[in-house]
C-alpha cells in the first residue's frame, strides 16, 4: 500500500469481541494494539458499544505514509 498509494487514505471498521476473541490475538486484540500494529499515520478513531454488546466497533483513518 505504501508503494502504490502513499498519500492517500486508509480507512478501516473492524469489530473486537469482548472476551471471546478467537482468532487473530497474536497480532491485536484491542484497538490501541491495532492501531500500533498499522504502519501508517493515525488520523483519526472511534469506538462504540452498549454494556449488553458482546462487541466493539471500531472505526480507523489513517493516512498512508511512514509513522
Amino acid at each position: 500500500m505504501l508503494v502504490h498509494f502513499q498519500g492517500k487514505y486508509f480507512i478501516n471498521n473492524l469489530v473486537f469481541y469482548k472476551g471471546t476473541q478467537k482468532y487473530g490475538t497474536e497480532y491485536f486484540t484491542n484497538l490501541k494494539a491495532y492501531i500500533d500494529y498499522v504502519p501508517f499515520q493515525l488520523l483519526g478513531y472511534c469506538e462504540a458499544t452498549t454494556e449488553l454488546d458482546s462487541t466493539i466497533e471500531t472505526s480507523t483513518i489513517f493516512k498512508i505514509a511512514p509513522k
